[in-house]
């Protein structure tokens, strides 16, 4: 059984057309006879360029040995020797050797099944910003609130958190874990909005109810439009129930955000201005 189970031929390709796609504005510069011979299924001259490089430290050289040794492709197949080179790539960052070492120790069909050595190729690739890594990494840790990670960037760069996306998913026995894990209900994303403004947004009573029993404050202002919970229901969420509880909690009706409205002003729902009034 080859240690890839076909999943590192396609990860192969996809690596090697991303970069020829990257690189096609200078790819007379770029030439790799390496992947020239592989794709035209020469596999010894594909090995007898590669292989200089990959003694020389070279990660892609070193992955696409890998993969050879795997498929058999050029050479007998050995499961060995591919994990050999996807080691010595991985070592040296090759982000595709990283996660598929990490599948190969977590899965244990080839090798003994080690999830602390799975853990640490999925590390490596979660450190270089891969999402897949980095839930894999949380599914092998066995703390419920690593595996939650609720204060973490949803998407890398951003400051948007995994908890406040688990309340734009109305999700609410999600949201009580985080919680009890010690998300952070006061965090801020890149608009300005705190979790409260998301669940007013387009969230439950429930939700609502949810957050501002654990510390959200019913008339939190965004850092940038001024806007409360209150002016975001009225004019998104639209929901007479979410109104009431954000007022029967002390919404403040004559906030003013940063454009000079009140909530009232911000909608034309004449039973929401009945109750705004």
């Amino acid at each position: 059984m080859s240690v890839t189970k076909n999943r590192t031929t396609m990860r192969h390709f996809l690596t090697l057309f991303t970069c020829l796609a990257m690189c096609s504005f200078s790819i007379s510069a770029w030439a790799d006879p390496g992947y020239d011979a592989y794709v035209k299924r020469d596999y010894r001259t594909a090995l007898k360029y590669w292989k200089p490089l990959a003694k020389s430290g070279d990660a892609y050289s070193q992955f696409s040995i890998g993969v050879m040794y795997s498929n058999g492709e050029g050479v007998a197949q050995d499961n060995a020797k591919a994990i050999y080179w996807y080691r010595k790539a991985g070592e040296n960052g090759e982000l595709e050797a990283q996660l598929l070492l990490g599948d190969i120790y977590r899965d244990g069909e080839v090798v003994k099944q080690d999830k602390t050595e799975a853990a640490r190729w999925y590390g490596k690739a979660a450190k270089q910003g891969h999402a897949g890594a980095k839930y894999q990494l949380n599914q092998l840790n066995t703390d419920p609130c690593v595996r939650l990670s609720p204060n973490d960037n949803y998407v890398k760069g951003f400051k948007s958190t995994i908890f406040a996306n688990t309340i734009t998913q109305h999700d609410v026995d999600k949201t009580k874990a985080m919680l009890a894990c010690g998300a952070n209900i006061n965090s801020v994303d890149e608009e300005g909005y705190y979790p409260i403004h998301l669940a007013a947004t387009s969230g439950t009573r429930e939700m609502i109810e949810l957050l501002l029993a654990n510390g959200a404050r019913v008339n939190e202002r965004s850092t940038i439009t001024g806007d409360t919970p209150l002016h975001l229901a009225v004019v998104y969420n639209k929901d007479v129930a979410v109104v009431k509880t954000l007022l029967e909690h002390g919404a403040d009706r004559k906030q003013i955000n940063t454009a000079g409205k009140t909530p009232m002003q911000n909608t034309e729902d004449p039973v929401l201005i009945k109750l705004l009034k």
